[in-house]
């Protein structure tokens, strides 16, 4: 997978999460980041993937507009022998 794409990917999961950042919890944004990255880079789970996105999901990447079956057709297949190789280190969880 293209680094744009985790970044694009990690911007959209932060969207999701303004809810819990609202609250003030840091930990559970951090949380809620690394659980959608597992489930699309690591469990390659399209079935729960897809329960996390809203009807009108789209992703913008490289000036490409990628709707909800576009986004799941470009994850890895649990066959295709992709290991994610990636990690996280949150240096600052910010709320302006």
């Amino acid at each position: 997978m293209k680094r744009e794409k985790i970044i694009l990917l990690l911007l959209i999961i932060s969207i999701f999460t303004l809810k819990v950042l609202a609250e003030g919890n840091e930990e559970a944004v951090k949380q809620a980041i690394k659980n959608y990255y597992d489930l699309y880079f690591v469990k390659m789970d399209k079935i729960a993937y897809r329960a996390l996105l809203t009807e009108d999901y789209l992703l913008l990447e490289n000036g490409e507009i990628i709707d909800t079956e576009g986004d799941i057709a470009a994850m890895p297949d649990p066959d295709s022998g992709y290991k994610s190789t990636d990690s996280f280190g949150f240096r600052l969880v910010k709320k302006d």
